[in-house]
C-alpha cells in the first residue's frame, strides 16, 4: 500500500538553465518512489526555463511551482522551498545536475531504518567525462561531530545528502545569502546532528558547466563572498574550541583561505575596486597569521599539507592548481 504521505521533498532552485534543466526534471518525475514533492523555485530567470517549468507542471501533479519576486541567489530560494516543504525528509537538487530513477527511494528507505538527521551518499561529476566521487565508509550512524571526526575531508556540498526535515527547521538551518552557502550550511548542521550514516551508493550527477559558480570569472562578488564565508568559518571553529570534530572545521577554514588566495590572484577588479583586492589580501594575511600556530596541531592535515599551508595560502593555492592541471 502506498502512503499519501509525502516521503521526500526535492528542493531545486532555477534560474536560466534552460539547456539542463528537462533532463534534471525527467530525473526527478521518473523516480521509482512516487509520494515525493518536486519543488522547483523559479529564481526570476530571464531565458526559457519559464516556458520548461510550465509544460512539466501539466505533466505531473506532484510539481509545487514557487516564484521568487526578485532574484536572491541560490540559498534564499531553497530556503522557500524549506519552509513549503511537506516531505519528511528533503534531497536538494542543482537545476542543472540529475539523480538515478531510484535515489529517492533506496535514500529514504535507508535514512527512515536508521532513524537519521542525516544520509550521506556518493556522486559523480561529469565534465569531459565521468567521475565517480566516493568518501572513506563508517560502519555505524555517528553524531555530527564523531562524523567530522571520522572523514578525512568534508565535501562541502549538501545536494549529496537527505535530511530529515524536521532537523532542519529545529534548528532553523537556513542558508545565508553568499555564493558558498553550503559550506557554512554543512558545517553549521554539523553541531547539531545527532544521526549521520554513510551509505555506498553513488546516485548525484553533478555537471560541471561554463558559467557555474566555479568556473566563472573571479568579480567582486566572488571577493566579498569568500571574506564572509571564512568570517563564519572561523566563527564556528572558535564557538566549537575543544570539541571533537573541529579539526576538520580547522581544515576546511585553511582550505577556504587557499581558495581565497586562489580568487583574489586571478581577480582583476574594475577601476572603482581596486581597494576591494587590497582590502582582500589584508584580510587573507590577517586571517592567516592568526591560524598560523594552530596549523601543526590540525589532527587533519598530513605533514606536508601543515607545511604548505605554514608557509602561505597562496603556495597552497598554486599547488592544488597544478596538480587539477596534470
Amino acid at each position: 500500500m502506498i502512503s499519501n504521505k509525502v516521503a521526500v521533498s526535492v528542493i531545486i532552485p532555477v534560474y536560466n538553465v534552460e539547456l539542463y534543466l528537462e533532463k534534471c526534471l525527467d530525473s526527478l518525475i521518473n523516480q521509482t518512489l512516487k509520494n515525493i514533492e518536486i519543488i522547483l523555485i523559479n529564481d526570476c530567470s530571464t531565458d526559457n526555463s519559464e516556458v520548461i517549468i510550465q509544460d512539466y507542471l501539466k505533466l505531473d501533479s506532484r510539481i509545487v511551482y514557487l516564484q521568487q519576486s526578485t532574484n536572491q541567489g541560490q540559498g534564499f530560494a531553497r530556503n522557500y522551498g524549506i519552509k513549503k516543504a511537506k516531505g519528511e525528509y528533503i534531497l536538494f537538487v542543482d537545476s542543472d545536475d540529475y539523480i538515478k530513477p531510484d535515489a529517492a527511494e533506496l535514500l529514504y528507505n535507508k535514512a527512515k531504518s536508521l532513524d537519521l538527521d542525516v544520509l550521506e551518499a556518493d556522486y559523480f561529476k561529469v565534465g569531459n567525462n565521468v567521475v565517480e566521487q566516493r568518501n572513506r565508509q563508517f560502519d555505524s550512524v555517528l553524531s555530527g561531530e564523531e562524523y567530522f571526526e571520522t572523514i578525512p575531508y568534508t565535501v562541502g556540498v549538501i545536494w549529496n545528502k537527505l535530511w530529515k526535515t524536521s532537523f532542519i527547521k529545529k534548528h532553523k538551518l537556513y542558508f545565508v545569502k553568499e555564493i558558498f552557502e553550503d559550506v557554512i550550511y554543512l558545517s553549521r548542521a554539523m553541531m547539531y546532528a545527532k544521526r549521520v550514516y554513510r551509505f555506498n551508493y553513488t546516485f548525484y550527477y553533478y555537471i560541471i558547466r561554463d558559467g557555474s559558480t566555479m568556473t566563472s570569472k573571479v568579480t567582486s562578488k566572488h571577493i566579498n563572498s569568500q571574506i564572509k564565508l571564512i568570517q563564519q568559518l572561523d566563527l564556528m571553529h572558535k564557538e566549537n574550541k575543544g570539541k571533537l570534530g573541529n579539526g576538520q572545521r580547522l581544515k576546511v577554514l585553511l582550505y577556504a583561505l587557499s581558495g581565497f588566495a586562489t580568487f583574489i590572484s586571478n581577480y582583476t577588479p574594475m577601476e572603482d575596486e581596486k581597494g576591494l583586492k587590497l582590502k582582500a589580501k589584508a584580510y587573507l594575511k590577517k586571517i592567516n597569521k592568526a591560524y598560523r600556530n594552530e596549523i601543526f596541531s590540525c589532527n587533519k592535515l598530513g605533514r606536508l599539507q601543515k607545511l604548505l599551508f605554514y608557509i602561505s595560502p597562496y603556495l597552497v593555492s598554486f599547488v592544488l592548481s597544478n596538480v587539477k592541471k596534470a
